[in-house]
C-alpha cells in the first residue's frame, strides 16, 4: 500500500460524546454525508443558541466537505431556570391593588406577562454547561475524523488495485493504438494501387492526404496524457488530504482522452479494451464521490 503524507478521509461518518454535569446529561452526536461543499447544520437548545457560532467554527477548521449534521442535547438534571420570588411578590402586590381598582382579578398569567420573574439560573452553572457541550462537541469531532480515516483509508485500498488495473488495460492498449496511423495509411494505400487512376491523380497529393489521414488516428498524445494522469492519480492518493475534488477532475480529463482515443482507433482489439478501460474508471469515479 502507498505510504501517505497526509491521512485520506471519506466524507460519510459518525461521532458521539457524553457528558454529565449537574444540568444534565449533555450528548453531541455528528453525522456526515456526501456533498459537494461543507454544508453545516446545528440543532442546539435554544438557551445554547449563542454557542452556534462558536461549534461552526470548531467544525470548519476540521472538515471541508461533506453534509454534515451536529445535535446537541441535554437530558436530566435542572432546566436551568430560577424564579425571582421577591419580584414576584412585588409585582403580585402592585397588580392586585390596579385590579382593585378596576374591580377584577389577578392571575398568574397577569404575573409572567409583567416580565423578569423567571430568569436564567445561576451564571456560573450555565457556564459550566456550555463548556460541557463545547468539549462534547470537540470530542465527537475527533471521533467523526477517526471514522472518516477508517473509512478512507478502505476506500485508498480499494483504489490501489483499480488503477494498476488501469494500468494493465493501457499496457495492452498501446501497441494497439500506437500501430492504427500505419496500418490505416498502409490500407488507404493497398486500396489506391487496386484502382486504375490513367495518370488523372498525382500521387504526391496521394501520399500527401494519406499522410493528414494518419495523423487523424494517431492516439500518441492520448495515450501518453492517460499515462501522466494515472500517475498523478497515483501521487494525488500519496500525498493525501482533501483530494476529493482532485481525483474527481483527474477521472474528468481520463474519460475525456478515452472518449478520444476510443473514437480515433477504431480498430479491433482496442475497442474492447476502451471498454474495459471505461468501466473500471468508472468504478473508480463512484468511490472517489466518497472522498472528502
Amino acid at each position: 500500500m502507498t505510504a501517505k503524507l497526509n491521512s485520506i478521509q471519506s466524507m460519510t461518518g459518525y461521532g458521539r460524546d457524553v457528558y454529565d454535569t449537574s444540568n444534565g446529561t449533555i450528548t453531541v452526536e455528528i453525522r456526515s454525508l456526501n456533498h459537494r461543499f461543507l454544508d453545516l447544520s446545528l440543532k442546539v437548545p435554544r438557551e445554547y443558541l449563542y454557542l452556534d457560532p462558536g461549534i461552526r467554527q470548531m467544525m470548519r477548521k476540521r472538515l471541508s466537505r461533506g453534509k454534515v449534521e451536529i445535535f446537541v442535547s441535554i437530558k436530566g438534571g435542572s432546566i436551568g431556570l430560577s424564579v425571582d420570588v421577591e419580584r414576584a411578590k412585588e409585582v403580585a402586590r402592585l397588580l392586585a391593588d390596579i385590579a382593585n381598582i378596576v374591580d377584577d382579578r389577578v392571575g398568574l398569567e397577569h404575573l409572567l406577562a409583567f416580565g423578569d420573574i423567571i430568569r436564567p439560573g445561576d451564571d456560573e452553572d450555565r457556564e459550566n454547561t456550555a463548556d460541557a457541550i463545547k468539549s462534547a462537541a470537540m470530542g465527537a469531532l475527533a471521533r467523526l475524523l477517526s471514522h472518516r480515516e477508517e473509512e478512507g483509508t478502505a476506500l485508498v485500498e480499494e483504489l490501489e488495485p483499480r488503477i494498476s488495473l488501469l494500468r494493465e488495460i493501457m499496457a495492452r492498449i498501446e501497441p494497439l493504438a500506437r500501430s492504427v496511423p500505419e496500418r490505416s495509411r498502409r490500407q488507404v494505400m493497398d486500396f489506391i494501387e487496386g484502382i486504375e487512376f490513367h495518370g488523372k491523380v498525382d500521387p504526391q497529393r496521394v501520399e500527401a492526404e494519406v499522410a493528414i489521414l494518419s495523423q487523424k488516428v494517431d492516439v500518441s498524445e492520448e495515450v501518453t496524457r492517460l499515462f501522466t494522469h494515472l500517475d498523478a492519480m497515483t501521487e494525488t492518493l500519496r500525498v493525501g488530504g482533501a483530494v476529493g475534488r482532485r481525483l474527481d477532475f483527474i477521472i474528468q480529463e481520463m474519460q475525456r482522452e478515452m472518449n478520444t482515443l476510443g473514437s480515433k482507433a477504431g480498430i479491433m482489439g482496442v475497442s474492447p479494451l476502451v471498454v474495459d478501460f471505461k468501466s473500471e474508471l468508472e468504478k473508480i469515479r463512484e468511490q472517489v464521490q466518497n472522498i472528502e
